[in-house]
């Protein structure tokens, strides 16, 4: 936990959060869409799902 991390969001989930997988955890991004490359912390884990806040936008997604 506190982690920070550079992800680009891949989908979103069924309450419209950011969601992306890395290294093999599912990491729920509220107010962060698909394609959009942000800066995470991580700020909770709960099994193979993580809950993190979005740090730092990188890059806007593409359209």
């Amino acid at each position: 936990m506190g982690d920070e991390v550079n992800v680009m969001i891949n989908e979103m989930d069924e309450l419209g959060r950011g969601v992306v997988h890395y290294r093999g955890i599912r990491i729920v991004v509220p107010k962060a869409v698909p394609g959009e490359r942000v800066r995470i912390r991580i700020i909770r884990i709960d099994g193979n799902t993580a809950q993190a806040t979005v740090i730092k936008r990188i890059a806007e997604p593409k359209r």
